[in-house]
């Protein structure tokens, strides 16, 4: 009688540890943190293409991105982009689509900072503080026929991975 109570104690112990070790889950990754001292850059690629199907798949935003540029494509020199600070890095949440991100802008008299594709179809802002940038088309190009739409742009933003921050 002793020996059933024993193994029953036990057995309702090792159920109970069980269940509750099974309830946490051990995160090996661990939880970058934004430098907020930094400073972060936005690099644009503008290409045509006269066939899209081949357009691939959407970007990382790492700068090995720059070679898987698909097949058919071509540079386009000569459109000018604008870019305009719409929320710092501390109130993100505030704006959440372009088309709201453009009535601040108008609303609020943001100006922004504007730069032209070169040769190879790149623009660079350098030197961005931290926060939430909209994104236009100002000036387009006479081979553009599709321009691209007004987006929203996270200075820093997480990697793919989840394991740190682009800048």
């Amino acid at each position: 009688m002793k020996i059933m109570k024993k193994i029953k104690t036990t057995t309702a112990i090792l159920l109970t540890l069980m269940l509750a070790l099974s309830g946490f889950s051990i995160n090996v990754k661990a939880e970058p943190t934004i430098n907020t001292g930094r400073t972060g850059s936005l690099t644009i690629y503008q290409y045509g293409m006269e066939d899209i199907s081949g357009a691939g798949s959407a970007g990382t935003g790492e700068t090995t991105d720059a070679g898987s540029v698909p097949a058919g494509s071509k540079p386009l020199q000569g459109v000018e982009y604008t870019i305009y600070k719409v929320e710092e890095l501390s109130a993100y949440y505030g704006t959440n689509s372009p088309a709201e991100a453009e009535d601040k802008v108008i609303a609020d008299g943001i100006t922004g900072d504007s730069g032209t594709t070169d040769l190879d179809g790149k623009v660079t802002f350098s030197d961005l503080s931290l926060g939430l940038y909209l994104v236009k088309v100002t000036k387009s190009n006479e081979n553009v026929t599709h321009e691209t739409a007004p987006f929203l742009v996270s200075i820093p933003m997480t990697k793919v991975d989840g394991t740190g921050w682009l800048y």
